[in-house]
């Protein structure tokens, strides 16, 4: 399966209105069609892995618009590997691309309520009856291994391999913090002085925190000198999406002359824009990370 390492650092002809020094995209979406975005890095793994290598079944549980449960279900059924996903939240009537894809690539999904999802996630002993069986891989929410965080800190070493100057800030969408914090960690093994900007898509995430800092403690960085998390961005919550946010995602595709999705990148680029709007991102060098997703995408 061909990912196409390293995504391109696309540089934005700006406005002179927008004060922003400069801005640049980091392209994971066009790392692979299916398996795009930050995702093609968190599964990286799974993609090199031999086939007398390759696990029984696959459990791992997410959002209904997750964009690694799509991208883990394609890469499941083009290796043949049974996936269940527990999804948070009740079936909905109708199904949206990413769950109807994952139907499509025959991925048995179990819906349960956001109190059972949270015993889930957070109570191992509540994962033993799915992980009973011999050779079953559990994949925890997002793809958050320690693995997926350090194949994201590599995404920073190839911007390093292709600007003159680090940039001031990084832009990136959060979920479970994987990426958040694998991007810091590619700026603290640099050392760079830049800023990583974290904008948080799901409402009412302050556990996002504990995690980070968990895994953190483990890593032995300090995140905090690096990183900040942007709680304000989140609107009514993950995946809500109102005519207002697909505006300002039409407008941001025109900037950036390239496609985006509502549930995470069009987010990313709220904070970008309120950021430059206070006065602080002028005559910085500032890099978007595009981390996918598009299936997502609403027009």
């Amino acid at each position: 399966m061909n990912i196409n390492f390293p995504s391109p650092l696309q540089t934005i002809l700006l406005p002179k209105e927008l004060a922003i020094g400069s801005l640049m995209v980091k392209r994971d979406d066009l790392l692979h069609s299916e398996i795009s975005g930050n995702k093609a890095r968190k599964l990286l793994d799974i993609i090199k892995l031999p086939e007398a290598e390759l696990p029984e079944r696959i459990v791992t549980m997410g959002g209904n618009r997750s964009n690694y449960l799509h991208a883990l279900a394609y890469l499941c059924c083009k290796r043949n590997i049974p996936l269940k996903a527990i999804i948070r939240g009740h079936e909905p009537t109708e199904y949206h691309k990413t769950l109807s894809d994952l139907v499509r690539w025959r991925c048995e999904i179990e819906f349960v309520d956001k109190l059972k999802f949270r015993d889930l996630r957070d109570n191992s002993n509540a994962m033993k009856d799915l992980l009973s069986q011999d050779n079953v891989l559990w994949l925890p929410e997002g793809g958050s291994t320690l693995s997926a965080i350090n194949a994201l800190a590599s995404g920073v070493h190839e911007i390093g391999a292709v600007v003159e100057n680090e940039p001031d800030y990084i832009f990136v969408p959060v979920g479970t913090g994987a990426t958040f914090l694998g991007i810091v960690k590619g700026v603290i093994d640099l050392k760079w002085q830049t800023k990583v900007v974290g904008v948080v898509a799901i409402k009412d995430a302050s556990y996002l925190r504990n995690w980070i800092d968990d895994w953190a403690n483990t890593l032995v960085i300090d995140w905090e000198s690096h990183g900040q998390l942007e709680h304000s961005f989140a609107e009514a919550g993950f995946g809500k999406i109102n005519p207002s946010l697909l505006e300002r995602q039409l407008k941001y595709e025109h900037l950036l002359s390239c496609l985006l999705e509502p549930v995470y990148t069009t987010k990313t680029m709220d904070a970008l824009m309120a950021f430059a709007e206070r006065g602080l991102l002028k005559n910085s060098d500032v890099v978007v990370w595009h981390t996918g997703g598009l299936q997502g995408r609403v027009n």
